[in-house]
């Protein structure tokens, strides 16, 4: 508010004046919290597709990350970056010159990275790394020399400093225990290692032990206390084994029998603590169930039941604590549900197609009531097929194409809100295509292109975090 004095024949009028100025517009979170390129210029080989040049295998170990990375110089290898703008190095070029090392399977245990690569003298082995090139060796030699057949040694877990690495060698594969030295390395057992889980200081394994047979094993990291609980599958009585994961204090599995067909299981580790969930589709077809993600004590998973298609359902382990969540496409047909990630609330966001709007981000509690649709982000049957996830600092992060600015990075920045998009990194209908979302502390890295076609690493700076 202005007061103006003005003289007029002789008198003096006091003109009150209210100025309104221009409304000032507080930044949404999702226009405050804008990606920072931390290294660019990660160009194509011209002689190869252009995704061979695309920065991947984001491991983060604390606040900073391990990725792969192909250059002209050193082919693809390890690199590592603190998230400081321009601060990205190669790590080690483990087979120097142009030829790769190809790290892949990288996991993070404490400050280290673990990972296998190719090198001249020894095939692919087990390398640890703690970002530089002193701190990069080979962890141990799996098989003999360069010639030999190719293990692909991954650490699949861990219990406490000990390692559970599995290889593809000797024969159909096996499981290794190791305390990061070639000394104290050793076999636990041998077979084809499906899936692995941890649970307090034990680890459970589904292994294929020839054909037809798959076993539940359990293990301590040590030789003596690696055995085998129960036979799950043979050539006699057929069925399969899958996807061990860990809910709370439950251990789930997909197993299929001739009496049941596919359904979920739950496990203690113990023959008698191994049990069928619940019987969603009675009979030998089975209901199939699918992409098993935990949020807390409870388990979301797909499964069609014969009646409604295939939608999403949760379980606390038990029979009567199993059901649906919703039927977003009514009737027989599936909206074909997929989960992206859990929230720190524990809402599950899933994408889902209802028949109407095409592919689109959902959010549960788990409750029928609680399904929501985050966003229409594009108009139509199409939809604009959300896919990656993060959770960070309260906002949940994906990527999505709204039909008019291509795949770029999106945010849900309330608990009950919708999507906002982060920034148009290629503005107009081309895309950024970010991948690799990956939380390091308090801060985003994900992998995107630019304009000209080259890719870059970026993260998300937070207005309090650098």
């Amino acid at each position: 508010m202005l007061i103006a004095r003005y003289l007029s024949r002789g008198r003096t009028i006091l003109v009150l004046a209210l100025v309104l100025s221009a409304p000032t517009v507080a930044a949404s979170p999702a226009t405050a919290v804008r990606p920072v390129l931390v290294k660019g210029g990660f160009a194509p080989d011209p002689e190869r597709s252009a995704e061979r040049a695309r920065p991947g295998d984001l491991a983060a170990a604390g606040r900073s990350v391990f990725f792969t990375a192909w250059d002209a110089e050193h082919g693809r290898e390890l690199w590592f970056s603190d998230g400081r703008p321009g601060d990205a190095r190669l790590v080690a070029d483990i087979y120097p010159g142009v030829s790769s090392g190809a790290p892949a399977c990288l996991r993070a245990v404490r400050s280290a990275v673990y990972f296998n690569a190719a090198d001249p003298d020894h095939g692919r082995e087990l390398w640890q790394s703690d970002g530089t090139a002193l701190g990069t060796r080979l962890v141990n030699q799996f098989g003999a020399g360069p010639a030999s057949v190719s293990r692909d040694p991954c650490v699949v877990g861990n219990l406490g400093r000990t390692l559970l690495v599995k290889t593809t060698y000797p024969r159909s594969g096996a499981l290794w225990a190791s305390d990061g030295s070639p000394e104290d390395t050793e076999l636990l057992l041998s077979g084809d290692v499906q899936s692995l889980v941890t649970t307090g200081s034990r680890a459970l394994a589904l292994v294929h032990e020839g054909i037809g047979v798959t076993k539940l094993w359990t293990t301590d990291g040590t030789p003596e206390g690696t055995v085998p609980v129960l036979t799950l599958a043979n050539p006699v009585t057929g069925g399969s084994a899958l996807n061990l994961t860990a809910a709370g204090e439950r251990i789930y599995l997909e197993v299929s029998d001739a009496a049941h067909g596919a359904e979920l299981w739950t496990t203690d580790g113990t023959a008698s603590g191994t049990r069928l969930v619940s019987d969603l589709r009675p009979g030998p077809a089975g209901s199939e169930p699918d992409r098993l993600t935990p949020a807390g004590a409870r388990l979301y998973f797909t499964a069609d039941d014969g009646v409604r298609g295939r939608e999403l359902w949760v379980t606390d382990g038990t029979a009567e604590g199993t059901r649906r969540v919703a039927d977003l496409r009514p009737g027989p047909a599936s909206s074909e549900p997929r989960p992206l990630g859990v929230d720190a609330s524990g809402t599950l966001y899933f994408t889902a197609d209802d028949g109407v709007r095409g592919r689109e981000l959902w959010r549960t509690d788990g409750s029928t009531r609680g399904t929501r649709l985050v966003g229409d982000l594009r108009r139509g049957a199409e939809g604009s097929d959300p896919s990656g996830f993060a959770s960070l600092a309260g906002r949940v992060y994906f990527t999505a194409d709204d039909g008019r600015r291509g795949r770029e990075l999106w945010v849900v920045d309330r608990p009950r809100g919708g999507a906002r998009l982060v920034a148009d990194l290629v503005p107009g209908p081309r895309s950024s295509d970010p991948t690799s979302l990956t939380v390091a502390g308090r801060r985003l890295f994900f992998v995107a292109a630019d304009a000209a076609g080259t890719f870059g690493l970026w993260r998300i700076r937070h207005p309090r975090w650098w």
